[in-house]
């Protein structure tokens, strides 16, 4: 049997359609190399590792139950095949492998809040400050909710691989329950898989997705979800190319006259503007995001896109 040395995946244009009985068939094709020149059609599918009944790689309601087939992408070069697949779903309210007739997907939505910090008036974008133009002590905080999505589907095994996944956020746009998520707003924040073994012993399970939201924008407006922003601020400074301490006019002998001054370096942080000098004007202070979750594509784990799941 040979070995894979690289595979490029193709989706060709009668992937998604559905017949008459509700399943869905989904064409794709891939183009393999191997490590040595394959012969025949049975060793090029079984080196490339495609089996009936093998689950799709990004789609876990697909099944590849259609046909295979195998050919040399060039007579003279045995070493790379195009392979072409058919992968297919169960129709609607029909028996599965099991005999079971798979129930449609349950979702339950519930909330979860964090505390921000307020800095403005929402209603005319004003600073929140005294009227002496001083700002609160301590400024106030509101509650900000977001969704959280408990999905639950019934699928032919556990799917114990998606625990790696867990405390990771979207890596682009999906729709999830009929929610809109841009890239970094959704996280998988747990997953469960429950056993059931219908009459017959038959055994399916019960996974649960849930994903917790997080719609926080930065400071420019920008949805970032899942994304820190932090405030550009320190001890030192940028001035003319040049890194230093910042440093402010202290009284040297407050009791001399007159007063001598001495520069010293700053007891606190000071905000930064985005060339890395120091600035007292909020406005002018730099913000910075950072992603510090993993990344995994949301689109593998075959969550519905609509609701009502249909």
């Amino acid at each position: 049997m040979a070995n894979i040395v690289d595979q490029k995946w193709i989706k060709d244009g009668a992937g998604g359609r559905m017949d008459e009985d509700g399943i869905i068939i989904f064409n794709e094709s891939t183009i393999i190399t191997f490590n040595e020149v394959v012969t025949d059609t049975p060793d090029a599918i079984a080196s490339g590792g495609f089996q009936q009944g093998q689950e799709h790689r990004d789609n876990f309601n697909l099944t590849l139950s259609g046909a295979i087939e195998a050919n040399p992408v060039d007579e003279s070069n045995g070493s790379e095949w195009r392979f072409d697949l058919e992968y297919t779903t169960s129709a609607f309210g029909q028996s599965n492998t099991f005999g079971n007739s798979p129930p449609r997907a349950t979702v339950k939505i519930g909330t979860w809040t964090y505390n921000q910090i307020v800095e403005s008036d929402k209603e005319n974008n004003q600073a929140l400050a005294n009227s002496a133009g001083d700002p609160y002590d301590p400024m106030p905080e509101e509650i900000i909710a977001n969704p959280v999505l408990m999905i639950t589907m019934r699928q032919n095994s556990a799917k114990i691989s998606r625990v790696e996944d867990i405390g990771s956020v979207n890596d682009s746009s999906i729709s999830i329950a009929g929610i809109s998520f841009p890239k970094h707003t959704a996280m998988l924040a747990a997953y469960e898989s429950d056993p059931v073994y219908d009459e017959e012993g038959y055994i399916t399970f019960y996974n649960t997705y849930t994903i917790k939201a997080n719609f926080k924008t930065s400071k420019d407006g920008d949805v970032i979800g899942w994304k820190l922003e932090m405030l550009s601020q320190g001890f030192n400074q940028i001035v003319d190319g040049i890194h230093g301490e910042i440093r402010v006019q202290s009284p040297k002998d407050p009791e001399a006259d007159p007063v001598k001054y001495e520069w010293v370096p700053v007891a606190q942080p000071q905000m930064l503007d985005e060339n890395g000098k120091a600035t007292t004007d909020p406005a002018a202070a730099d913000y910075k995001t950072y992603l510090v979750h993993n990344e995994t594509s949301f689109s593998s784990f075959g969550l519905p896109s609509n609701f009502p799941v249909g």
